[in-house]
């Protein structure tokens, strides 16, 4: 089953320091956690891959997404997203 990812922005380059405070990707990930967790609770039956679209301005922030979250997840990014 195709499940639309959940999707997170992560901001780096141009608000951090200036508009906004840093943000580790573990931050971001604990709501997608959250999400699937219930997700799952509410449809035991189904199978599906836990999709997530990252859209950033930092690309070191997807390699970090991969790296800690690999065995989790399969992380997309606007170029590489389809439906």
């Amino acid at each position: 089953m195709l499940l639309f990812p959940r999707r997170i922005h992560v901001r780096r380059t141009d608000k951090v320091g200036s508009e906004a405070a840093f943000h580790d990707i573990a931050e971001y990930m604990k709501y997608v956690e959250d999400y699937y967790i219930i997700y799952e609770y509410q449809n035991p039956e189904k199978k599906f891959t836990k999709r997530v679209y990252l859209a950033t301005d930092e690309p070191t922030v997807f390699n970090e997404a991969r790296e800690k979250y690999e065995t989790q997840f399969d992380f997309k990014q606007n170029i590489e997203f389809e439906l």
